[in-house]
């Protein structure tokens, strides 16, 4: 018996507390952009400071990037790295869930990801609990309202803080 089919695999990339360089994690995220097949990316524990977000930011902005899930835990990203990932969340199609937990991001790096998340239909959950909230939270919690509002949203999203 003769198939057509492809087999499509997808694929995750697991690197939690691993001493990923800057220029590692950017060659990592060239190469994801590359390979559509590379769907979950774990960070976790990683000393990529804020620069990781940038590089994640910049990755999850081509359009050849099918990334779905990315976990950038305790990566100390802040509020710079924060603010890249925010501004690639507005145009961003394929990411449905991200974790930023742990990161030290503070009120202008809150007040983005809120700007984003009212922007974006695609995310699905966001994470990010262990995070010191001041006055941004009730801004995400009401762009997260809004978001669920879009006519392009096809799952509500979720928010754990």
């Amino acid at each position: 018996m003769q198939t057509d089919a492809a087999v499509v695999v997808r694929a995750q990339v697991r690197l939690g507390q691993s001493a990923v360089t800057p220029a590692g994690f950017k060659a990592l995220a060239e190469g994801l952009c590359v390979s559509p097949t590379f769907e979950s990316l774990f960070m976790d524990g990683t000393t990529l400071m804020p620069v990781g977000g940038i590089i994640a930011g910049i990755t999850l902005q081509q359009k050849t990037c099918g990334l779905k899930k990315l976990s950038l835990t305790m990566c100390g990203l802040g509020d710079e790295g924060a603010k890249a990932i925010a501004g690639a969340l507005k145009t961003n199609t394929t990411l449905t869930d991200l974790d930023l937990s742990s990161n030290g991001i503070e009120n202008d790096g809150q007040l983005a990801l809120a700007e984003a998340v009212r922007q974006n239909a695609t995310l699905q959950v966001l994470t990010m609990t262990y995070t010191n909230w001041g006055d941004a939270r009730s801004t995400l919690e009401e762009a997260s309202a809004a978001s669920n509002k879009l006519p392009a949203r096809k799952e509500p999203l979720k928010c754990a803080f």
